[in-house]
Order: C-alpha cells, then structure tokens, then sequence
C-alpha cells in the first residue's frame, strides 16, 4: 500500500487528500518507469527489468487505490453501503416471506 493510504479515510476531505497523495505518487512511479525504459531502450539491464516490473505492480496498485478512493468521495463508506445493502437484502427476504404467509393463508 502507498503511502497516501495507510488506514480508510475516515472524512470525505481525508479521502480528497489522500487521492491527490496517491495521484501524486501515480506520476511520480510513471515518470520513474518511463525513465527505466528509455535506460532500458539504450542497454539491456537485469536490474532495470526488475525495477520497471516492481514498479508496474506498484502503479496498478496506485491505480486501484485511486479508483476505491473516488468511489469513497462520490459513494461514502464501502462499510455503510455495504451494511445498508445487508439490510435492504434482509427487509426484501422477510416481505418475501410475509407475502407466501398471506398467499397460503388466502389459499387456505
């Protein structure tokens, strides 16, 4: 994890900040990466390779990280709406049952 994310934002401007640390860090790593290929493009290097390899994983990182920080800013807490939605899924299998109670109550 980067360093523009350690724990879950707990604030809407926590998150705000932390995507522009992470978007920063983002072009920080593209601009190294892109440094490494045109060392690489000159000469063959093993060490470079490594590097250019650890650095793509750490920008698919830094791109996961800023998209579930903007689903944070525009959504809230992946906490909440994941309990919201628990509950929603709840009240929908208990009026299921309500309803077949009443449907075999009429039938009867």
């Amino acid at each position: 994890m980067s360093q523009a994310l350690q724990t879950r934002p707990s604030t809407i401007l926590e998150a705000a900040r932390a995507l522009l640390l992470a978007q920063r860090e983002l072009e920080q790593a593209t601009a190294e990466r892109a440094a490494l290929w045109a060392a690489l493009g000159r000469d063959r290097d093993p060490g470079a390779i490594a590097a250019v390899e650890a650095l793509g994983v750490r920008i698919d990182g830094l791109y996961a990280q800023i998209r579930a920080l903007k689903a944070h800013i525009r959504s809230g807490d992946p906490a909440v709406i994941v309990a919201r939605a628990r509950a929603e899924e709840r009240l929908e299998r208990q009026e299921g049952r309500y309803e077949r109670a009443v449907a075999r109550a009429i039938a009867a």
